[in-house]
């Protein structure tokens, strides 16, 4: 994390107003954080989008970008659509959280949560940034899965980098006696991305 950035952004990861000044990535300058900690909390999710914004590999569903102008704002259009993405969690979290808490049945088998994630595949009609007021309406959710962590680390493409983060995580949260890990993972193949929204304590 090299250059540093005055713009009226917030972290990437935990989405805070900054105090002081925020550090741009230094492999691609598209996203800014506010400690080293966070950065690396977000490794897994900004990876991909890291790839395309410094090398210019267009993600497939965005192949839509022909002109040379358009090509040039691909790291700004992707970061207005993650940014998206992140406001619609926030805005349905607590809604996913009862979610996953009915379909993984944990009110009766806690324990499921352990070996189980909820999967929310969601898209929107138009894979460009938008200026909605209303972010519970930025994407729509097309599927509801119960995976099994182990098939998603296996055999599921995009949810491999997560799922052995996730691993780490659910040690060291047991080790800090934080108790068991509650997952929803929110994946949107027009971005290539799968994020995680963690729950612990909840049940």
């Amino acid at each position: 994390m090299a250059s540093r950035s005055k713009l009226n952004q917030i972290c990437q990861f935990c989405r805070c107003t900054p105090r002081t000044e925020l550090k741009k990535c230094h492999k691609c300058g598209s996203v800014s954080y506010c400690s080293h900690a966070c950065q690396r909390e977000d490794l897994t999710n900004h990876q991909r989008a890291c790839r395309v914004a410094r090398e210019g590999v267009l993600i497939p569903p965005l192949d839509f970008l022909k002109t040379r102008k358009e090509k040039e704002r691909l790291t700004e259009i992707l970061t207005a659509l993650y940014n998206d993405l992140a406001r619609w969690m926030e805005a349905k979290s607590s809604a996913l959280l009862e979610r996953c808490i009915n379909d993984l049945k944990l009110r009766y088998t806690p324990s499921a949560c352990e070996t189980h994630v909820l999967r929310v595949v969601v898209s929107r009609d138009e894979m460009w940034p938008s200026s909605t007021s209303t972010p519970g309406e930025l994407f729509t959710v097309t599927k509801f899965q119960v995976m099994d962590v182990q098939y998603a680390r296996e055999s599921m493409v995009l949810w491999k980098d997560c799922m052995r983060e996730l691993e780490i995580q659910r040690r060291e949260a047991k080790a800090n006696g934080l108790g068991m890990i509650a997952v929803v993972g929110i994946e949107c193949p027009a971005l290539a991305t799968v994020r995680l929204l963690q729950f612990t304590g909840a049940l």
